[in-house]
């Protein structure tokens, strides 16, 4: 019983990553935004029909938010995460040996808008309804400590995150993790993970801050972000994480049933 939510929870988020990739590999140039927006469509559809069929029982998938200034909360954190992952890519480029090739900002890409809609939406709406509502449901009946839960999900998540390199994944869905334990929203999680998916929509519209780091890269140079930006990213978080984390204190204390190790 101990082995087998932690088997499903890694073969739920592999099999949704290798559905998720198969027309995206087959589709003509130009279009494989759009078929990565269909298959991840498809891949969700398929693991929550499978996760319904497992024979232990899970909580039930919740959108709503404990209350609704909770989704702002985690947004404006998940603005200051964004900030974070940013510069920590930044720093694992640095560290590689490997020249950065980075493709020029339009190949490939075809349809914008499409492409914006699969980055900022449909992707990471269908990552969270399986890494949340199926892989990190199914951890927490492993019994595991709940920081172990959290950084579990976000390692199994991250073979679902195609965007950026492993570190940055993983840091990105640390956030939605924690919130997810705390409240078993969906929707909160997502509220924390959206920002960032949505500074990429921006960014496949068109739209660039100018931020050296951030948007602006080079080819031949890895370029750290200023410090005014990552102080700004830490105000953020600061802003966001305090009165959720006063919040869920708070609810605790009110709930006499609470155990401590989830704390």
């Amino acid at each position: 019983m101990f082995l087998t939510p932690v088997i499903w929870a890694v073969l739920s988020m592999l099999v949704w990553a290798t559905l998720a990739l198969m027309l995206p590999v087959l589709a003509p140039p130009g279009w494989a935004g759009a078929a990565l927006g269909l298959s991840c469509v498809v891949a969700t559809a398929v693991v929550l029909h499978l996760d319904r069929r497992h024979p232990f029982p899970v909580p039930p998938r919740i959108w709503r938010a404990p209350s609704a200034w909770m989704l702002g909360a985690a947004a404006v954190a998940g603005v200051g995460f964004t900030i974070f992952a940013s510069e920590l890519g930044n720093i694992v480029l640095s560290l590689q040996d490997a020249p950065l090739g980075l493709p020029p900002a339009d190949a490939g890409r075809g349809v914008p808008w499409i492409n914006a809609l699969v980055v900022g939406l449909i992707h990471p709406v269908c990552l969270l309804l399986v890494a949340q509502g199926v892989v990190q449901r199914v951890l927490l009946l492993a019994r595991f400590g709940p920081w172990i839960v959290v950084a579990l999900t976000a390692i199994i998540a991250s073979i679902g995150d195609l965007f950026g390199v492993w570190p940055q994944r993983v840091f990105m869905l640390g956030l939605p993790a924690w919130l997810y334990l705390r409240s078993l929203s969906l929707g909160l999680a997502l509220a924390a993970y959206l920002p960032g998916r949505l500074v990429a929509a921006a960014l496949e519209l068109g739209y660039r801050p100018g931020i050296e780091g951030f948007d602006l890269t080079s080819p031949d140079a890895v370029l750290f972000q200023p410090i005014w930006f990552d102080l700004l990213g830490a105000l953020l978080v600061v802003a966001g994480v305090a009165p959720l984390l006063a919040a869920m204190v708070a609810a605790r204390r009110d709930d006499p049933e609470a155990d401590e190790a989830d704390a």
